[in-house]
């Protein structure tokens, strides 16, 4: 077996449907030898896991796939040493799972994520093939869209504006993959699956991660950098060491989150979320930028996203703004502490 299939769940009434969707997208796939791995990100007793395990096996006895259950390893607090009551989120959980591999490839979903029944042959297929091209290990990631429309959430990042104090959003231009250049021959029928458009990104953020696993052991989600900005760190890290990364257009993921408001879409809708955004900023740009940068995020970068975002919580929330307004100075200052601390140690 070459691939494991891994994803984190919430594991509570509103994570169920979520989770009936994408096993029944692993269930439909045309490529069929691989392994999942389901991390639920809560504490359970053995009665409260088997009444949440039972339900999902109703739900998707109803639309007769309860037999994907059997291809499905479920890591919990129960059976296994999986800490429920971290404080790391996403960075914390995603190297838990990591961890449980054992096969060449990683695929990484998240549980709100749907795709077609090509969709893990094509990352395959993908992922071979721009080895062979450029020599060099490589993450593979797709159009995430944003459910059941053709709106674009996410093709990447092509750099980190260290003045803007944000990534600069990647979008596709027409491009082809030159099959003359192919190492080693594809055949004809498949050929046209690389007919697409794809560009070499620098980061990016959102769900549909292909690579290799042993990569991963080599830098690991940032778990000082949690919430927000782990996974623009972590494909950064990886950019900077070498490995390339590449987005495809025809490699489309779905991605079915909930409505959010404008203050939750800018991760600022409470205090703790301005606190964190602040402060992960911070750690981002002096982990990942040279002098110029670092002067230029200080200069303008900083202040100017500190003034922005309050403006917007004072328009948005008007007087019940000021308590977002506290944590965005108050991140900065962690931020700025921790750096301190990490330069004089």
């Amino acid at each position: 077996m070459r691939l494991s299939v891994i994803f984190w769940t919430r594991a509570n009434d509103y994570a169920l449907p979520h989770l009936q969707r994408i096993l029944s997208c692993l269930h439909q796939q045309t490529f069929q030898d691989f392994q999942s791995i389901v991390v639920c990100d809560r504490e359970f007793t053995e009665k409260s896991f088997a009444q949440f395990y039972e339900s999902m096996k109703s739900s998707l006895h109803a639309i007769g796939q309860d037999a994907v259950l059997e291809k499905v390893e479920f890591k919990t607090n129960i059976n296994s040493d999986f800490l429920p009551n971290h404080k790391w989120v996403a960075s914390y959980v995603r190297n838990f799972a990591l961890q449980q591999v054992d096969t060449e490839l990683v695929q990484l979903f998240d549980d709100d994520n749907g795709f077609d029944e090509e969709y893990l042959r094509q990352a395959i297929l993908h992922y071979d093939h721009m080895r062979q091209q450029t020599r060099s290990e490589v993450i593979i990631t797709p159009t995430l869209v944003y459910r059941d429309t053709k709106q674009i959430q996410n093709q990447g990042f092509s750099k980190f504006s260290y003045r803007q104090s944000r990534p600069i959003l990647h979008l596709l231009d027409a491009k082809e993959i030159n099959t003359s250049e192919i190492v080693t021959p594809i055949p004809q029928d498949e050929i046209q699956s690389f007919r697409k458009d794809y560009a070499e990104i620098q980061m990016f953020s959102g769900n549909g991660l292909l690579w290799n696993a042993e990569v991963f052991r080599s830098v690991g989600y940032d778990e000082e950098i949690a919430r927000i900005a782990e996974d623009l760190d972590f494909t950064l890290s990886l950019h900077e060491r070498g490995v390339k990364l590449f987005v495809f257009a025809d490699l489309e993921v779905r991605h079915y989150e909930r409505e959010k408001t404008k203050l939750e879409q800018a991760w600022i809708w409470n205090k703790k979320q301005a606190y964190q955004k602040a402060r992960n900023r911070f750690l981002f740009v002096y982990k990942h930028g040279i002098k110029k940068d670092k002067l230029a995020f200080r200069c303008f970068g900083l202040p100017g996203c500190i003034l922005w975002l309050s403006i917007k919580a004072l328009l948005i929330w008007k007087r019940k703004g000021f308590p977002i307004i506290a944590g965005l100075f108050q991140g900065a200052w962690e931020g700025y502490k921790l750096v301190r601390k990490s330069s004089t140690s």
